[in-house]
């Protein structure tokens, strides 16, 4: 179920379907970590005006992931994209690792990520 869930999500992000992302995490007891080192968001429409900037604030995005660990409830997933940042035209590549919990409607409960964003 993990590998599915990574592939719509990735996709997803890819052609900028902020409905689509949030389609894939629970409107309930949703734990998600922007940053690993924050505070979690708990509230599911704070989690969509995160996602609801994306369309604007990127381009020519490229996403690629891999399943590292699987776990009966989700896994670790390693994760790679390129994009381009509006306005400024920053081209960034980011390298990262997201923890995911599913339910048993294939919904993520628990999102966490760590990465790595360079500008080339």
């Amino acid at each position: 179920m993990i590998e599915v869930w990574a592939r719509q999500f990735g996709e997803a992000w890819a052609n900028k379907d902020v409905d689509a992302v949030m389609s894939l995490f629970a409107q309930s007891e949703l734990t998600y970590y922007e940053n690993a080192l924050n505070e979690p968001i708990r509230d599911w429409n704070e989690v969509k005006q995160l996602w609801n900037i994306v369309p604007n604030n990127q381009k020519d995005i490229a996403y690629q992931s891999s399943v590292v660990a699987e776990t009966p409830d989700g896994g670790i997933i390693h994760w790679q994209m390129s994009r381009t940042l509006v306005p400024s035209n920053e081209k960034q590549v980011i390298d990262g690792l997201f923890e995911v919990k599913l339910n048993k409607f294939g919904e993520c409960t628990f999102f966490k990520q760590w990465r790595s964003v360079k500008s080339v």
